[in-house]
C-alpha cells in the first residue's frame, strides 16, 4: 500500500508546565450503524453525507461476504453496484481556521470479495467551490487487506469553509470497506493538570482557615 499527500502537513504540539495535552474537539463521528437496517445497494440516504461521482453500497455485516468492524452493525463498499465508484460528502460544513491542526480518522479494509487492488481518497474540499483544500490518496489497497487506520492531519494558513468527503476509485463493484469515520479538532486549549487543581484547592483551603483563625 502506498500513500500520496497532497496538502497536509504533520505536527508534534508540545505542552507546558502544569498543562496536559490540549483535548480535541470530536466534529463529526459516524460508524454507519444508523443509516439503514439492511444492506442496500446503490444507496444514497446516508445520516451525515451526500452520494455523488457515482454510486455506494450500504453493507450491514456479514451480507455479501463482507464483514464491518467488529462482525457487526454497518459500513460502506465505496464502489457501488454501478461499476463506478462514488463519493461521500459531509451534509455538514465545517470552519477550518489558519493555525489549526485537524485530523480525520476511519477504519478501511480491502474488498473482501478477491476483487483487484483498490485507491480511497480523503480530505477537505471547498464548500463553495468544491475544490480540493487538502487531502491524500491511499492506492493499491490488496483485496485481502483487513481492517486498518486510515489517518490525515491537516492544518492550513488561511481560512476555509469545508466538506469533509471520501472517495473511492474502480469499476468492478467491489471497493474499499470504510467504517468509523472521526473528524476533530484540537482547539479546546490547555487544561490544568489534576495536580494542579489539587495544589489550588489545598492554597484557597489553607486561605479560607486562616481567615476563620482571624476572625
Amino acid at each position: 500500500m502506498s500513500i500520496k499527500r497532497l496538502i497536509p502537513s504533520l505536527f508534534l504540539i508540545a505542552g507546558i508546565a502544569l498543562s496536559a495535552p490540549s483535548q480535541a474537539v470530536v466534529l463529526l463521528s459516524d460508524g454507519f450503524d444508523a443509516d439503514s437496517q439492511s444492506t442496500v445497494l446503490n444507496f444514497n440516504n446516508l445520516i451525515n453525507w451526500t452520494v455523488s461521482d457515482g454510486t455506494i453500497d450500504y453493507i450491514r455485516s456479514g451480507d455479501y461476504g463482507i464483514s464491518c468492524v467488529g462482525g457487526s452493525g454497518g459500513c460502506l463498499d465505496m464502489d457501488g453496484s454501478t461499476s463506478d465508484a462514488g463519493r461521500i460528502t459531509s451534509r455538514a460544513t465545517f470552519s477550518l481556521l489558519p493555525g489549526v491542526t485537524y485530523f480525520v480518522d476511519a477504519t478501511i479494509s480491502g474488498n473482501q470479495r478477491g476483487g483487484s487492488s483498490d485507491e480511497i481518497s480523503f480530505g477537505f474540499l471547498d464548500a463553495n467551490t468544491s475544490n480540493l483544500i487538502g487531502g491524500a490518496t491511499f492506492s493499491g489497497i490488496p483485496n485481502s487487506s483487513p481492517f486498518a487506520p486510515l489517518s490525515l492531519s491537516f492544518s492550513s494558513s488561511n481560512a476555509h469553509t469545508a466538506r469533509l468527503f471520501f472517495e473511492g476509485a474502480g469499476q468492478d463493484n467491489v471497493g474499499v470497506i470504510l467504517d468509523n469515520v472521526l473528524f476533530r479538532d484540537s482547539t479546546t486549549g490547555d487544561l490544568p493538570e489534576p495536580g494542579a487543581l489539587a495544589l489550588l484547592g489545598l492554597g484557597l483551603a489553607g486561605l479560607a482557615t486562616s481567615r476563620r483563625r482571624k476572625h
